[in-house]
């Protein structure tokens, strides 16, 4: 059979943006907060106040992914306190709506098929985001300065 290579590379960008989706079903679904550990540290660094400080630490957050097209995820976010929701492309600036009102500029990075590597540029510190799937288990570890946060969600 003869394959020209235009046909032959149409063939191929379909099929490398089939398994993008595919590959990043690892994170699409829903993962319930089940532990925290800092994380009251991490925001009194991004300036946060006393009392939102205490909701959001008693809050247990649910974080719902859904895919945003071949090459981004749609996330939510919700809890008692809040539901927030943003879009995002892999490596494209975007601006993201806080639960404390605070818009910040975002960026998100696919490091692998399972890891999520989120910049936030808050106007205080810059705030960085690690999202790691292991199964039913996603590590997220927030960095502000000095300090790391770790909070383990598990799927539903």
């Amino acid at each position: 059979a003869v394959v020209s290579t235009q046909s032959t590379g149409t063939i191929l960008g379909v099929i490398s943006s089939r398994i993008s989706i595919i590959v990043m079903t690892s994170f699409i679904g829903q993962w319930k907060l089940v532990e925290s550990q800092d994380f009251d540290k991490v925001m009194e660094k991004l300036g946060i106040g006393f009392i939102v400080r205490k909701l959001a630490n008693a809050a247990k957050p649910i974080v719902t992914f859904s895919a945003n097209g071949d090459d981004g995820l749609n996330m939510k976010t919700e809890s008692t306190l809040k539901t927030t929701k943003c879009s995002f492309k892999y490596d494209e600036p975007f601006d993201e709506e806080l639960p404390d009102k605070q818009v910040v500029k975002s960026i998100v990075q696919k490091d692998s098929d399972s890891k999520l590597i989120q910049t936030q540029d808050h106007p205080s510190a810059e705030c960085k985001i690690i999202r790691i799937v292991d199964g039913d288990t996603m590590e997220t570890t927030v960095t502000v300065q000095d300090v790391t946060s770790k909070r383990i969600y598990k799927r539903l």
